[in-house]
């Protein structure tokens, strides 16, 4: 189990990319500089673990997660610190065609294309409209 460790007192970097490889028990987080240097690798299974990543990285890091049913409630965690983009799977093809396909090898693919600025977005509703769909769907609305 990889520890979440505090990347802003090791390294004296003031941004940094991040790729999430998202899935509904587990997120892996792949941490680079501007150089492209993997500064951590982490396997994250919680929302508290998620926010203590949050606050391990610098304010302002940006950060890509894929879209898929479960992108919501790791962007509204991370979106309170830093700069996230929602990626279109289908626009990014970088992924679906990579010959070895692990969710460590995934997530470091999304922070290169995110540093290299080759992200294909989606769409991310305000959080008004959000709440709105989470009350249409039946789920209790977290502000």
């Amino acid at each position: 189990m990889s520890r979440i460790k505090n990347i802003r007192k090791s390294v004296d970097i003031k941004h940094m990319y991040v790729g999430l490889d998202l899935h509904k028990a587990t997120i892996n987080a792949t941490v680079m500089d501007e150089n492209g240097t993997v500064l951590n690798e982490v396997k994250i299974k919680s929302a508290n673990s998620l926010r203590n990543f949050s606050d391990s990285i610098p304010l302002g890091s940006d950060i890509v997660i894929e879209s898929s049913s479960t992108w919501y409630w790791a962007y509204r965690i991370l979106s309170e610190r830093h700069n996230v983009t929602l990626l279109n799977p289908l626009k990014t093809k970088a992924i679906a065609e990579s010959k070895v396909k692990t969710d460590k090898v995934d997530s470091l693919t999304l922070a290169n294309l995110l540093r290299g600025g080759y992200i294909a977005e989606s769409y991310i509703p305000p959080r008004e409209l959000m709440q709105l769909r989470e009350i249409a769907q039946g789920k209790p609305c977290k502000s």
